[in-house]
């Protein structure tokens, strides 16, 4: 007989505990770390799934943003998702993360996001596979900028503001990137137990890059240089920053950053010494596929109409089930309901995909998640586009 699961708040100071534990015990991390994530995260975000009035696991999620086609769109991130291991592939998991897709919905999110330790159990509530972070590595001997036309000094508070307009800058124009809030900035400038040091570069007419990296541990040399964040957002920015690298290289064996192949770094590195791994691909879940694609930006040059049917949404079939109309000019998208043909037949899975341009059409066809004539399918990879998407940040 099924076990039965209910989904809510944590209520009080021993669910709460309860719940600390447990994620404690899941993601092996100290005990007095809990507090301090709880605290970060917020106490009002966290959600917890029971079983006989017990806490036998739970999540939290992060309100945040993230940018598709030049907008930020209203996102909720899940993050810290753990289960009491004796109840573990018996549904929990699964209570969990529906109840909370069904409250991120009914909060007005659009959108949701994770990195998933495990894809099955949220590919049943509708997220798929959205986009990639990579962990890029760089030997410092192998870096030949000699460039320093920008100035590199150190960060400072009074700094902070233009940093954040800095990194705004580059999100704005790729797929993914967070529209960031408290909770991944402290990530970012704290980095758990560790306090980078922050360096940028500029000119008189403001920031064009920035880093902010920790030294740590190297099996074959002193240190590595490992950054929380790095930012060029011009080729002489990435190539200030690549000298300030290679002025290490007496020291530090290699930099390593969460970057992409087509970043400025990559790109002004005279050969490919750079070596980049697919650490995690990230999910994302459309809880309101009409209000997302409301929301996304487009490119302002693409006009296009879709005739969607959207698919194989078990957990929000009344919301996101049925046929969609969408018209795209000047760049925004207007959506009508319970109309059209249908022409084009996507899962909701399918959907995210597509909607964070990670897959053409036809890719999505390939793999099952949709079913169209080429024709018909067409337009969606001229609205859907924008360059792949990455995320520089985990949460």
């Amino acid at each position: 007989m099924p076990l039965k699961f209910a989904y809510g708040v944590a209520e009080n100071e021993q669910q709460r505990e309860t719940l600390g534990e447990i994620l404690r015990r899941t993601f092996h991390f100290p005990a007095d770390r809990v507090p301090q994530y709880f605290d970060l995260a917020g106490h009002d975000n966290l959600r917890v799934v029971r079983h006989g009035g017990a806490v036998v696991g739970g999540l939290v999620i992060v309100p945040m943003g993230q940018f598709f086609g030049g907008r930020a769109v209203k996102m909720a991130g899940i993050a810290a998702v753990g289960i009491d291991p004796h109840l573990r592939g018996q549904g929990a998991a699964s209570a969990l993360m529906s109840g909370a897709v069904c409250e991120m919905r009914e909060l007005g999110y659009p959108i949701s996001s994770l990195y998933p330790a495990t894809q099955p159990v949220y590919q049943r509530v509708g997220y798929e596979q959205a986009g990639t972070f990579y962990r890029c590595v760089l030997p410092t001997a192998q870096i030949d900028s000699r460039d320093r036309e920008l100035t590199l000094r150190p960060i400072t508070d009074a700094d902070q503001s233009a940093i954040e307009k800095c990194y705004l800058a580059r999100a704005r124009r790729t797929n993914g990137h967070l529209d960031r809030g408290r909770y991944v900035w402290t990530r970012v400038r704290q980095a758990r137990d560790d306090h980078p040091r922050g360096f940028l570069v500029e000119d008189e007419q403001g920031v064009e890059g920035y880093v902010y990296f920790n030294q740590k541990d190297s099996p074959t040399r002193s240190y590595n240089l490992v950054c929380t964040d790095l930012v060029a957002l011009t080729r002489r920015a990435a190539l200030r920053l690549l000298k300030f690298f290679a002025d290490h290289r007496s020291m530090a064996g290699e930099v390593i950053w969460n970057g992409s192949p087509t970043d400025s770094l990559h790109l002004n590195i005279r050969e490919q010494h750079i070596r980049d791994e697919v650490k995690d691909q990230w999910m994302l879940r459309l809880l309101d596929v009409g209000k997302a694609i409301e929301t996304r930006g487009y490119v302002p040059g693409v006009t296009a109409e879709l005739d969607l049917e959207i698919r194989d949404d078990s957990v929000l079939p009344d919301v996101n089930n049925g046929r969609l109309l969408v018209r795209v000019a000047d760049g925004r998208a207007a959506v009508e309901r319970s109309v059209g043909s249908g022409s084009v037949k996507v899962t909701v899975r399918g959907m995210a995909s597509l909607y964070s341009a990670m897959l053409t059409p036809w890719q999505a066809r390939a793999a099952g998640w949709l079913e169209g004539e080429d024709d018909a399918i067409a337009p969606l990879a001229a609205v859907f586009s924008g360059g792949a998407p990455w995320l520089a940040d985990h949460f």
